[in-house]
């Protein structure tokens, strides 16, 4: 199997709109989402992890990111997953949902 059977689609967007991602994410266990690089031609506006409902030890979530298109371009958007263990941090490699393309036309 290629590695692009798992990429998902370009997010496209004019200059001046919002996108939202929501990438996987579980506080309760010790995992978090990051942001680790994107393209000049996007602002990050927000970050914010939304737990799934109902909340308890264990539930999972996801960490929600807000970025504005400010220019015309394009590049990738990455994210790491980061897990806290005693007594190393971890950081996993991407999977599909770690690596976005983005262009604004």
């Amino acid at each position: 199997m290629s590695d692009n059977a798992e990429m998902l689609p370009p997010i496209k967007v004019k200059v001046g709109e919002f996108i939202e991602i929501k990438v996987p994410s579980n506080r309760t266990t010790g995992f978090f989402c990051c942001l680790k690089e994107m393209p000049s031609c996007i602002f990050l506006e927000s970050s914010e992890y939304v737990s799934d409902k109902p909340v308890h030890i264990g539930t999972g979530g996801s960490q929600v990111y807000n970025f504005l298109a400010v220019d015309k371009g394009s590049g990738s958007i990455d994210f790491r997953q980061v897990k806290y263990t005693h007594p190393e941090l971890t950081i996993e490699s991407p999977g599909p949902m770690e690596k976005r393309f983005v262009i604004v036309e």
